[in-house]
């Protein structure tokens, strides 16, 4: 499976958190050297409800979509050849059931929360093709040098993986 393109909604979306799934989306279009495609909103949304009719939209190759949360996924755009990323997942037993079952033709599921991606194989996700990988703060946001580690402004903690920088 070839990615082609990264479907981004930054053309539309202007709430502060996404910022950093730009930048996810960028320095994953940088690395394998794919284009991050931002459809306007009007269009957007017009080929949305041309699906939802159930009008066919061919779109050749695989991309990948970076999402927020699980809640909307049977509203969502994903089709059989989209790679839906999960960022944040708070849904009950019986949503993660249609959750589940939203993605069945989805080539790959990919969830950030490891906690969030047992609790679907729990219920049911050994059907999807899914697969926990983590995300965090780009490495360019790194100090660079000891001294940097020393004499930085501001302490940043995010709860999750271990990280060499705490443990000094």
């Amino acid at each position: 499976m070839t990615l082609k393109r990264i479907i981004s909604c930054r053309a539309y979306e202007h709430r502060g958190w996404f910022q950093i799934v730009w930048e996810w989306e960028n320095i994953l279009g940088n690395v394998l050297k794919i284009p991050i495609k931002t459809p306007g909103n009007k269009p957007f949304r017009l080929r949305r409800l041309l699906r939802y009719l159930g009008f066919p939209l061919f779109q050749f190759g695989t991309s990948v979509e970076f999402i927020m949360d699980g809640s909307p996924i049977d509203r969502r755009n994903i089709r059989r050849n989209t790679i839906p990323w999960i960022i944040d997942y708070f849904l009950s037993e019986e949503a993660t059931k249609k959750f589940i079952q939203s993605l069945t033709k989805a080539p790959l599921v990919l969830i950030s929360s490891k906690e969030a991606y047992e609790r679907i194989l729990s219920l049911g996700g050994n059907k999807l093709n899914i697969k926990h990988l983590a995300l965090s703060l780009p490495d360019y946001w790194m100090p660079k040098s000891e001294n940097d580690w020393n004499n930085k402004d501001y302490d940043l903690i995010l709860i999750g993986r271990t990280s060499e920088g705490f443990t000094k």
